[in-house]
């Protein structure tokens, strides 16, 4: 009797090297920010058809000055595959996104006027917090770009509020740490702003692992992510605590996660923990001993 016999055929498709442009621009940042030396980096949104994704810097040296311009530099990029790519000018910190192909003769990218809004964190009751110390932020996303860097500040000591001078338009501000949460979007003109970010107390549960009556002391490598059972909660951050890992939640509710495992021990079932309207609930787990 024969041997049957499998014949394959694998297709190797070669990627198409994507067409390419030298990149020509101009920048203009607006007067009122004074004397900057500023920064393009470009990233590509879209994807090329080589599939690699395209990222190009160009440093405050790498951009021309326009003589008998203010704030004004020209600037090229070479072999700048075609495509949808954001730009970030930083400083000041904008964000604007704009196609690139064979049409695109002379990029121009402007960045308007400085807005400083000045930010008090408060509560859902209007009463001010002071234990915030730091927030983060962000120039409105252009079109196409879902995630971006964040740049933090913290209390001005002479005003107590958060000062953030950012060009003017769309800003995303927030904070997201283990004991503050919130985020808001403003839309700001050219000026001064006085703005309030409502932000809430972080919930969630300290988890403590014990051998008898000692504490075991957590270990870096020791990772712990925790989803609501039945809804869409879920672990978004920790923080060191005396006794273990203090883990925060995006919203109340009951949760389930797993325990790390531990050289030594045998692995603990799966936990539940009922994290509660306001503040931070212990859950301690007694481990036991592989032999």
């Amino acid at each position: 009797m024969a041997d049957n016999v499998a014949q394959v055929t694998i297709q190797i498709a070669t990627l198409q090297e994507p067409q390419t442009v030298t990149l020509r621009g101009l920048l203009t940042i607006h007067p009122d920010w004074g004397a900057i030396a500023p920064s393009v980096t470009m990233e590509s949104i879209s994807t090329p058809a080589n599939g690699r994704h395209f990222r190009r810097h160009l440093s405050t040296r790498q951009l021309q000055p326009v003589k008998g311009r203010i704030n004004t530099w020209t600037f090229s990029a070479a072999s700048v595959p075609h495509g949808t790519y954001e730009f970030e000018i930083d400083p000041p910190f904008f964000l604007l996104s704009d196609e690139v192909d064979a049409a695109t003769t002379e990029l121009r990218l402007s960045v308007p006027a400085p807005a400083i809004v000045a930010v008090r964190t408060i509560d859902e009751d209007g009463v001010e917090i002071a234990d915030v110390t730091s927030l983060d932020w962000n120039p409105q996303l252009p079109r196409g770009v879902l995630a971006g860097a964040l740049k933090s500040v913290r209390r001005d000591p002479a005003t107590g509020r958060f000062e953030i001078r950012a060009p003017s338009g769309g800003i995303f501000v927030s904070v997201g740490d283990t004991e503050f949460l919130g985020g808001m979007a403003f839309d700001l003109g050219p000026g001064r702003h006085e703005v309030d970010l409502v932000v809430r107390q972080c919930v969630g549960f300290v988890l403590i692992l014990r051998d008898k009556e000692a504490v075991l002391p957590w270990q870096d490598s020791w990772d712990v992510s925790a989803q609501e059972v039945g809804g869409e909660g879920k672990s978004y951050g920790w923080s060191a605590h005396e006794h273990g890992r203090r883990i925060a939640v995006s919203k109340p509710g009951l949760y389930q996660f797993s325990v790390p495992l531990v050289d030594g021990f045998l692995s603990p079932p799966e936990q539940q923990v009922l994290v509660p309207e306001r503040g931070f609930v212990e859950h301690v787990v007694e481990l036991v001993r592989s032999q």
